[in-house]
């Protein structure tokens, strides 16, 4: 059993989905020359430049979504096995709780039975 989580990038997010779709996405080696993390990219991609670097300014936004989703998919990833392994042991708990229920019900039971039939009836 799975839980679905929302998470903000889906493999269908507008802005993801078409550059997938339209083979616009920039592979790992254009993300690395690119270095989307790079300061500089404030003042490359301001209102003033950002004309002259259209292409540049989109490819580093693919970057960081592609990343941030690829990031996002290993963290649910962990939490769903994680959720996973908590309803597994949480069914085991509660047949264990139910295997000791029945056997002390059987074991007073018993001891009545035993009780009942031991005592001579006279």
């Amino acid at each position: 059993m799975t839980t679905k989580i929302d998470i903000s990038y889906y493999g269908n997010d507008f802005f993801y989905s078409e550059a997938e779709k339209n083979n616009k996405m920039p592979s790992k080696e254009r993300c690395d020359t690119l270095n989307p993390n790079d300061a500089s990219w404030d003042n490359k991609c301001n209102t003033n430049n950002f004309s002259n670097n259209l292409q540049d300014c989109i490819d580093k936004e693919l970057c960081i979504n592609k990343t941030n989703f690829e990031s996002n998919n290993k963290i649910i990833s962990l939490q769903n096995t994680s959720y996973e392994k908590y309803l597994n042991t949480k069914e085991y708990y509660n047949k264990e709780v139910l295997k000791t229920i029945n056997l002390g019900v059987g074991i007073v039971f018993l001891i009545g039975l035993s009780y009942y039939f031991r005592v001579p009836k006279i």
